[in-house]
């Protein structure tokens, strides 16, 4: 089985280090930044199952309170380690599983939670009941997850599920939640994309979902 604090270990050396890596993060997910910021401009965020946690990071920069978990404690150094390198402001990181989120903030007051990259790597019925769960403790639920569109030699873990549209559409309506809006993100910068001219004309391989919670 893979090892994922190796393969993000690998990837940051691939990059050139933690600063490049960040850096070109951050540019790939722009509008995922804007679009929370959309719904909200202050208060409480939760990145369920974080991994380097970069937009965890950037987040709390501009201003937010951010809590980023995973199950690994080596993610969760890696992502203190990162932090620590771009900004003063700090990432709260807890280990805890995100089929444990209920228990763990069922008292705790959540605006939004969202997920890069997590709940393709799960089947049908995990993925209905940990949206259930999200859509429990937050205001608003941010699903990111690379689509049929994204090139199966870009996997990172190699279990990753490259469903449709129509099939998270599903999924997610299965959990109870309703959609709110939707859009696209590249997973390349602009040069990236350049250099591979035919991705151009496909659609931007990550999808966001954004469902509207029931916390009051």
């Amino acid at each position: 089985m893979k090892d994922w604090y190796i393969l993000y270990k690998n990837d940051i050396e691939n990059n050139n280090g933690i600063k490049e890596y960040y850096n070109k993060k951050i540019c790939n997910r722009k509008k995922l930044i804007n679009k929370i910021i959309k719904y909200k401009k202050e208060g409480k965020i939760l990145e369920a199952g974080c991994g380097t946690g970069v937009l965890s990071v950037k987040l709390s920069d501009i201003g937010y309170d951010v809590i980023a978990i995973d199950n690994d404690e080596r993610m969760l150094e890696l992502l203190n380690k990162i932090n620590k390198i771009i900004t003063k402001k700090r990432v709260q990181t807890k280990k805890i599983d995100i089929f444990n989120l209920k228990d763990k903030f069922k008292e705790e007051k959540i605006d939004i939670i969202f997920s890069v990259g997590v709940l393709e790597h799960f089947k049908d019925k995990e993925i209905i009941n940990l949206i259930k769960t999200q859509i429990s403790i937050s205001n608003y639920v941010f699903i990111a997850i690379p689509t049929k569109y994204f090139n199966k030699n870009e996997a990172l873990y190699g279990n990753e599920r490259f469903l449709s549209y129509k099939k998270w559409r599903s999924l997610i309506k299965e959990s109870g939640g309703t959609i709110i809006e939707e859009f696209s993100c590249q997973n390349q910068s602009f040069f990236g994309i350049i250099k591979n001219i035919r991705k151009y004309f496909r659609p931007a391989p990550i999808r966001v979902f954004v469902v509207k919670g029931d916390r009051k």
